[in-house]
C-alpha cells in the first residue's frame, strides 16, 4: 500500500512538472508571437521615420519590442505600453555606421483578448510618437556636442557639477486627431522645441512638419542652434523673432502696456541678455511678483519682484534691486 502511495505521488509530481513545463513553453510562445506582431506593427512608425540634423541623416530600424518581461499583460491586458527598442544609423544603414540605441514607450489597444494590438495616441496633446523620436534624437546630438566640452572641464570642475543635462520644450499637435485605431482622422501641422544644457553648453532644437500618414516615409527636418560658455537662460532670445514686449503691474492685467518700436525691443532685450541669472535646481515658490513681462513670440516669461529678476519657467534667478530698477527704466521710457 505503501509503495502504492509513493507510486501516486510521485506521478502526481511528474504531472505537475509537466504541467508547469508546458505552460512555461506555452506563455513563451504567447510572448514571442504578440512581440512580433507589436514589432511589424510599429515598424511603419519607426523605420520611415528619417530624422535631418546639420545634414546629417539618422535612420531608424527596429532592433525590439516587447510588451513586457512578464506573461500576465499578455494574457490579460487590453490596453498596455510597449517598449520599442531601435538602432540609430547616421547617414546609411550598415553595421559601421550604428551610433547609438535608444527606446520609447508605445501604447497599444486591442478589442478582446483574442484580437491582435493596434496603436492608439499616447496621449491627447502628445499623440503621433514623433515627438518621442525628437526627443532621444535631440539628447544624442546634444551628448556629442557636449563631449569635447565635457573634456576640457574635467580639470575645472567636478564630476557631480556638469554631468547631468536639464532641459524644457513644448510640443504642438493639437491640429492631429487620430482614433482608437492609431488612424489619423484629421490631418495637421506638428511643431516640437527643446532647450537642452550642461555645464558649458544650451543647444535649442526645433522642428515643424505636417502630418498626413504616421505610417508614410517621412522626414523630420531638426534646426539646431547652441551656445557655448556659462549658462544664460534667454540666450537664444533674438530681436528679429519679438514683435511686441508687453507688461503689467502685479493685480492690474487690464492695464498693462504695450512696446513695439523695434529699437526698444532691441534695447530691452539686450539689456535682459546681459543679465547675470543664476539657474537653480527647484522652481521659485514664495517669489512676490511685483512686475509680469511677456514677449509674444517667445515663449518664456520674466518676472519681476523689487529685488529679483525670474524666469526660464521659475529655473533662474538674478538677484538685485539695481537690475530690476534698470528694467523698469527701459520699460516705462520706450511705451
Amino acid at each position: 500500500m505503501k509503495k502504492k502511495l509513493l507510486i501516486i505521488f510521485f506521478l502526481i509530481i511528474v504531472l505537475f512538472v509537466f504541467y508547469k513545463m508546458y505552460s512555461f513553453y506555452n506563455d513563451k510562445i504567447i510572448m514571442q508571437k504578440t512581440n512580433m506582431e507589436l514589432q511589424s506593427l510599429f515598424e511603419p512608425f519607426i523605420n520611415n521615420t528619417v530624422v535631418v540634423i546639420d545634414k546629417d541623416k539618422y535612420f531608424l530600424r527596429i532592433k525590439e519590442v516587447k510588451l513586457s518581461d512578464h506573461v500576465k499583460p499578455y494574457k490579460y491586458s487590453l490596453n498596455d505600453s510597449a517598449y520599442v527598442i531601435f538602432d540609430i544609423y547616421k547617414n546609411k544603414i550598415s553595421a559601421d555606421k550604428l551610433i547609438n540605441t535608444r527606446g520609447i514607450h508605445m501604447s497599444v489597444w486591442r478589442t478582446d483578448l483574442n484580437s491582435k494590438f493596434v496603436t492608439t495616441a499616447k496621449t491627447m496633446s502628445d499623440i503621433s510618437y514623433k515627438s518621442d523620436i525628437f526627443n532621444e534624437l535631440t539628447y544624442l546630438v546634444f551628448d556629442s556636442f557636449n563631449e569635447s566640452i565635457e573634456n576640457s572641464l574635467l580639470n575645472q570642475y567636478a564630476q557631480e557639477e556638469y554631468a547631468s543635462t536639464s532641459g524644457h520644450g513644448r510640443y504642438y499637435e493639437d491640429e492631429i486627431e487620430i482614433n482608437r485605431f492609431g488612424e489619423i482622422t484629421s490631418e495637421g501641422e506638428v511643431y516640437y522645441e527643446c532647450i537642452l544644457y550642461r555645464k558649458g553648453l544650451s543647444m535649442k532644437f526645433t522642428t515643424r512638419f505636417y502630418i498626413e500618414n504616421l505610417q508614410e516615409y517621412h522626414e523630420m527636418h531638426i534646426k539646431t542652434e547652441k551656445a557655448e560658455g556659462d549658462y544664460h537662460p534667454l540666450w537664444d532670445m533674438k530681436v528679429d523673432d519679438i514683435d511686441k514686449i508687453e507688461f503689467y503691474y502685479d493685480g492690474n492685467y487690464e492695464g498693462k502696456s504695450t512696446i513695439t518700436k523695434k529699437n526698444s525691443i532691441r534695447k530691452m532685450v539686450t539689456y535682459f541678455k546681459s543679465i547675470p541669472f543664476e539657474k537653480l535646481d527647484e522652481p521659485v515658490s514664495n517669489f512676490d511678483t511685483y512686475i509680469y513681462i511677456t514677449f509674444d513670440n517667445y515663449q518664456y516669461n520674466v518676472l519681476l519682484s523689487k529685488n529679483a529678476v525670474l524666469t526660464n519657467s521659475n529655473h533662474a534667478l538674478c538677484k538685485g534691486e539695481n537690475f530690476v530698477k534698470q528694467i523698469i527704466k527701459i520699460l516705462e521710457e520706450d511705451i
